[in-house]
């Protein structure tokens, strides 16, 4: 097949096929790495205590607190091509120091495993934000309804990659040297941000805008600023925190049924990685066959609607049969529906705004919104629990808000729209902040 036939599949313009290949690759190593530590993050987490898990939850949105506004200080004034591999490579370190701290610490010893499961979920958010920032702001409204499900499809590839990595060496290596392979794919993305941020470049035909420009200035509160002045924005933020509350609650039952089923820890890791492994095999064949298709021909809105639906039945399945089987099946096609479809719907609600909203605004919503359902759903989970439901009258709960999460995502479908046609700005988050907010 021609490259022509291959870039016309995939629904995209000439000049556009050499650039998606790159991001392509860039966000298959980025997702690789991740999901080389997920399964040893997890089940780090359950050793430490399925009881304790929420508190981790909460721990990290503390964390968060404090890392995102040191990050934004941090990116004032800074090319993303300069900025980008700075960041990555300041993570790859820690894995680096982790990998140390593994080998003199006892295994035994539980606050490191908690430590490290904190610093993953940490990572996970800076990294993956960062980069869907850099999609945006490269690729813009038009092109980004087209090339950012091309994309998804070399994350997803990346992910089985990286799973599968840990799935066949967890039992004869260990844990902790998988730190160090999961470092060399960090640092094959960061060598793809330079010539990917010159091919964004490239593009700048009109259709939208590409430049690698400095990233835009302003503090933390600036993007804490921007959502409040922009109801599109806020109803982003209701989306997500339904998504985390959500994906929290499933997180919870798994450990608990995961710590139940298997004794030993590479056994544990592996069962979680085989589970990451079906998620991601499943996703990459509904992106090949539906994905871009579908996000072009029906929009954002009714893609989007699909996962709290989904969900919601979901919920509803748990609540009559709970257990393993009914979890996995849920978890799987979920997740399937939320990376193939959701996720490249999600990221491009942020086409249409300014450079300054995807940057600040995303990075506050990415991070202290996400994290923040996470310990919303965390406590609910825990306090749920603690009045005596079970897994099955706690998923009958979550049904209701999952409802109310499919009227925001067609909400949100209808304000991406109107923004993307709106001859000028209308929506806060367009118009630039007063000097003040820096």
């Amino acid at each position: 097949m021609s490259r022509q036939h291959l870039r016309q599949l995939a629904g995209l313009k000439p000049g556009e096929g050499v650039p998606s290949f790159m991001a392509g690759i860039m966000f298959f190593c980025l997702m690789c790495s991740y999901f080389i530590l997920k399964p040893v993050r997890d089940e780090m987490g359950i050793a430490g205590g399925v009881r304790d898990l929420p508190n981790l939850y909460l721990v990290t949105l503390a964390v968060m607190l404090v890392a995102a506004p040191l990050f934004g200080a941090a990116s004032r004034g800074q090319r993303r091509d300069v900025f980008l591999p700075r960041v990555y490579r300041f993570l790859g370190l820690h894995l680096v120091v982790f990998y140390g701290l593994f080998q003199f610490v006892p295994a035994a010893a539980p606050w490191l495993g908690r430590v490290f499961f904190v610093w993953v979920s940490v990572f996970n958010l800076f990294a993956l934000s960062l980069f869907w920032g850099f999609m945006a702001d490269g690729l813009g409204y038009r092109r980004g309804r087209r090339v950012l499900a091309v994309v998804a499809v070399g994350g997803t590839a990346g992910a089985i990659l990286g799973a599968s990595i840990t799935d066949l060496l967890v039992s004869p290596l260990g844990q902790v040297p998988l730190l160090l392979v999961s470092l060399v794919f960090l640092e094959a993305a960061v060598r793809m941000v330079g010539p990917l941020s010159e091919r964004f470049l490239r593009l700048d035909d009109g259709e939208d805008t590409a430049a690698a420009t400095p990233t835009p200035r302003g503090s933390i509160w600036s993007g804490i600023v921007l959502v409040t002045r922009s109801p599109y924005l806020l109803a982003i933020c209701a989306f997500l925190l339904l998504y985390s509350l959500s994906s929290t609650f499933l997180y919870l039952a798994q450990a608990g049924i995961v710590a139940a089923t298997e004794d030993g820890r590479a056994a544990r890791t592996q069962l979680l990685a085989r589970i990451e492994i079906w998620v991601q095999g499943a996703t990459l064949i509904t992106q090949l066959a539906v994905t871009g298709r579908l996000i072009r021909r029906v929009g954002s809105g009714p893609v989007l609607a699909v996962l709290p639906l989904l969900t919601a039945a979901g919920f509803a399945a748990l609540g009559l049969h709970p257990g393993l089987a009914t979890l996995v099946v849920v978890q799987v096609l979920r997740r399937t529906v939320n990376y193939a479809l959701v996720k490249p719907a999600r990221e491009s609600l942020y086409t249409p705004l300014t450079q300054l909203a995807q940057y600040r605004a995303k990075s506050f919503i990415d991070t202290f919104v996400y994290r923040g359902g996470d310990a919303l759903g965390a406590t609910s989970y825990n306090l749920l629990a603690t009045v005596g439901l079970s897994l099955s009258g706690i998923a009958f709960v979550a049904v209701p808000l999952c409802l109310i999460w499919s009227v925001v995502a067609v909400h949100l479908g209808r304000q991406q729209r109107h923004l993307a046609v709106a001859p000028a700005p209308r929506d806060p988050a367009a118009l630039p902040l007063p000097t003040h907010t820096d």
